[in-house]
């Protein structure tokens, strides 16, 4: 194999079903709901700014990170938090950023999307 090339591999473990499965009706929740949603929450704690935020976001990404290298075996640990938490962690601060910056994620993101096919189309 080529040096930096990657083969996908299977995870070795599963750790994502830690977290209970939500709902039909919280699958049905759109973005823009599930920012409302963390609004509501973030309201019982103090305010943060935007630059906290964006740290507090990116703490969150270094804890998924974490759970992804411990998951596929690559790093020994006593704290292992599963993905799916990791996850959900990284998607509240997006949602409160949403919320603080009032970006509607549901149209953003579809904007995103098919910018993002049209790229790879073109390719």
């Amino acid at each position: 194999m080529e040096v930096g090339a990657h083969v996908w591999t299977e995870p070795r473990r599963r750790r994502d079903h830690a977290m209970s499965d939500p709902s039909d009706e919280c699958r049905l929740d759109t973005m823009s709901q599930w920012t409302a949603r963390t609004a509501r929450v973030l309201a019982a704690f103090p305010s943060w700014a935007a630059e906290v935020r964006c740290l507090d976001l990116t703490e969150e990404v270094g804890e998924l990170a974490r759970a992804i290298l411990v998951a596929e075996g690559l790093k020994p640990t006593d704290l292992e938090e599963p993905i799916a938490q990791a996850l959900c962690g990284v998607l509240f601060d997006v949602f409160a950023l949403a919320e603080q910056y009032q970006v509607d994620l549901d149209v953003q993101y579809g904007v995103q999307l098919a910018a993002l096919a049209e790229r790879w189309a073109s390719r």
